[in-house]
């Protein structure tokens, strides 16, 4: 029996668990409720879009980072006796699958692990369909090419930005980090447009208070319209032509 246990790690019979799991529901997603459910489904598009545009920008910076995948991280709680029953019963997986999706999600819940990821699979197959079909404007792709090229270089801190707005025109230095921790949320609510606060210097940021406050910009701050041209030395990462 000790031979036989050792033979088989306890991550592959976890695997071979979450593995069955992820099959039994796969059948259980096929079926024409949820099919019905997903099409019925309503949900605000503007909120898949910010949760889009998020993942997006935060993937530009993060390595590893994608923007689609899934999560069958399963968290079957297997104990001693699961392991050893399961090496010597390979039948014995089709219980545990039952017992993982009849058990309560959480303390705070009554629903199921049954509920839980046909509600969570309804509502990524909903998010999915709208990411297929979603329209940007002008200035999203702005946003995405202007962080996606800045992203490009690799430890930059900061980048100079040529600025343009009515008659007049600025070079700026903007701090990397505060373009990149400014969620597509903030730049929405503030008409698209990046917070003056990432100008590196103090002096320079009070001149372009100054110049660009008006009563459609009350808090002056960085027009994604109105740079034209990001630099980080002698190499351009994005120019409005």
């Amino acid at each position: 029996m000790a031979k036989e246990v050792g033979a088989i790690s306890f991550k592959s019979l976890n695997r071979i668990v979450k593995k069955a799991i992820d099959k039994r529901l796969n059948s259980i997603y096929e079926e024409t409720f949820v099919k019905r459910a997903i099409e019925c489904r309503k949900d605000p598009e503007e909120e898949f879009k910010k949760a889009f545009m998020d993942k997006v920008i935060t993937s530009f910076f993060e390595t590893g980072t994608t923007v689609y995948g899934s999560d069958n991280d399963y968290l079957t709680k297997l104990d001693a006796y699961d392991y050893v029953k399961l090496v010597n019963d390979k039948e014995y997986v089709s219980e545990l699958v039952d017992n993982y999706l009849s058990s309560k999600g959480s303390f705070v819940s009554d629903k199921t692990n049954l509920d839980i990821n046909i509600e969570k699979h309804i509502y990524n197959q909903a998010k999915l369909k709208f990411e297929r079909n979603i329209e940007l404007n002008d200035e999203d792709e702005m946003i995405l090419s202007l962080l996606k090229n800045i992203s490009k270089v690799k430890n930059a801190r900061t980048v100079k930005v040529v600025y343009e707005q009515g008659h007049n025109v600025v070079n700026l230095d903007l701090d990397v980090d505060q373009l990149r921790n400014c969620n597509y949320r903030n730049l929405v609510f503030r008409n698209y447009a990046f917070s003056s606060y990432a100008i590196k210097t103090r002096k320079e940021e009070n001149y372009f208070r100054q110049m660009f406050r008006s009563e459609d910009n009350p808090f002056s701050d960085i027009l994604v319209k109105g740079i034209k041209k990001v630099t980080y030395g002698r190499k351009t990462l994005y120019e409005v032509k």
